[in-house]
């Protein structure tokens, strides 16, 4: 395995994390048994490690708060193993922190979990639904935040584990979209309404997500179940092509996340 080679893929403030993550291969081919990842990758890591994964001679599974969620945990794991005896060292839980006086939302979460101190890459993501926050987060950093955390903003909280068919799903707004074509402008256009120029500029000035990684190309194909990130105006998935127009446009059905 060419480290050096590999690790000239990634960005200096990747150079930590995919070095790590070399050492979890090398540890695992040697010792031939699967090796939990110690956080949560951001989103263009894993779609980078996704690109080269064919290059590793092992498999992998990453986890998430939900199938779809942007920070994951990865076991790499021999290819004899079964994925089905994979046991990640991570505990998803519920803080209840619903009642009739006030909402409390995500920041609120998210800071109280912060300000203990606790690193973010050793949190999944969270998730705010009707006043109680869903997380996952490795095992010893839940134990963390049971005995440290009672209130948020003056609200008593509950903190328990739950199971994974306990999170809640998450919801979508669903839209239809005509288009010339299937080019990212085109989508980008249609999906926030803005100009041709607009949209250039916002993809030049890489503000436009791929799959989770900087697209700067205008012209680029999207391909079904692709993810697009438009920096300050949310976050869509590019469900399926429906039909096409009689003036040969093309209907395409999009998911927004809420």
């Amino acid at each position: 395995m060419d480290r050096k080679k590999i690790i000239n893929n990634f960005q200096k403030n990747e150079e930590f994390m995919i070095a790590n993550f070399l050492d979890d291969i090398e540890l695992c081919l040697n010792i031939e048994f699967p090796v939990y990842g110690k956080e949560f990758y951001p989103p263009s890591f894993i779609a980078k490690i996704m690109e080269i994964k064919d290059f590793f001679n092992v498999n992998m599974k990453f986890l998430g708060l939900l199938e779809d969620s942007e920070k994951k945990m990865v076991c790499i794991y021999p290819k004899e193993y079964s994925e089905d005896d994979l046991i990640f060292p991570v505990i998803f839980f519920e803080i209840d922190g619903k009642n009739k006086f006030s909402l409390l939302e995500h920041k609120d979460f998210l800071g109280t979990i912060m300000s203990l101190g606790i690193k973010r890459e050793l949190l999944g993501d969270l998730i705010v639904d009707d006043g109680k926050c869903y997380g996952i987060a490795l095992d010893f950093i839940y134990e963390i935040i049971l005995e440290k955390i009672t209130i948020i903003k003056k609200t008593p909280v509950k903190i328990k584990k739950i199971d994974k068919i306990e999170l809640p799903k998450v919801k979508y707004q669903e839209l239809t979209e005509v288009l010339p074509s299937l080019r990212l402008d085109a989508i980008v256009s249609s999906l926030i309404n803005s100009s041709r120029n607009e949209t250039s500029q916002l993809i030049e000035s890489g503000e436009i997500f791929c799959n989770y990684l900087v697209e700067k190309k205008a012209s680029k194909i999207i391909k079904e179940k692709s993810v697009i990130t438009i920096r300050k105006k949310g976050k869509f998935i590019f469900e399926k092509e429906l039909e096409k127009t009689k003036k040969g446009k093309i209907k395409i059905l999009i998911k927004k996340y809420i």
